[in-house]
């Protein structure tokens, strides 16, 4: 079985700026995939996909609505 992972951006995977404050922040490479590459080994195929790169706060009913979609 191969399992699919959807991100979408949010808390875990911002890199907030120190110099710029709290509410200054990008997307960084995908969490899950650096946990899956480096810490974690995990015995199943995977893939994964990042729909969005937006934080939860943001998402839109368009978003809710391609996440809906992707699933």
């Amino acid at each position: 079985m191969k399992v699919k992972v959807f991100t979408v951006g949010g808390t875990i995977d911002k890199i907030y700026s120190e110099e710029k404050g709290a509410h200054n922040f990008s997307f960084g490479k995908q969490a899950v995939r650096e946990l899956s590459e480096n810490k974690v080994k995990l015995n199943f195929e995977y893939d994964v996909e990042r729909l969005l790169a937006k934080d939860s706060l943001e998402m839109t009913d368009e978003d809710r609505e391609l996440i809906k979609r992707a699933c």
